[in-house]
């Protein structure tokens, strides 16, 4: 079964933290295509300190996004939380 997602995604740093990171969805096309819609998850803190090493994600369905769009006749989807999911900061080389 094919089912369409359209889901917003939170990140909680910590209890009294959480960052908007985006959208994202999935659909199934009638004739046979499918489709992803979203962009690149990022969001905006002041600053993430060094001993935060882990950081809880939240998937919200999306039903405000979903009607808008207008290819989807139904979502899929309750709220999903992933907790502790492991942060290594990668440095970058200076260009």
């Amino acid at each position: 079964m094919e089912v369409d997602v359209c889901f917003d995604v939170f990140l909680h740093i910590d209890e009294s933290t959480m960052v908007n990171m985006g959208h994202i969805s999935f659909h199934h096309g009638e004739d046979g295509n499918s489709s992803f819609h979203g962009s690149l998850l990022t969001g905006a803190i002041d600053q993430l300190d060094e001993d935060v090493t882990v950081v809880d994600i939240e998937f919200v369905p999306d039903l405000n996004y979903a009607n808008e769009r207008g290819i989807f006749k139904e979502i899929w989807g309750k709220k999903v939380m992933l907790y502790d999911i492991p942060l290594e900061r990668l440095d970058l080389e200076a260009r």
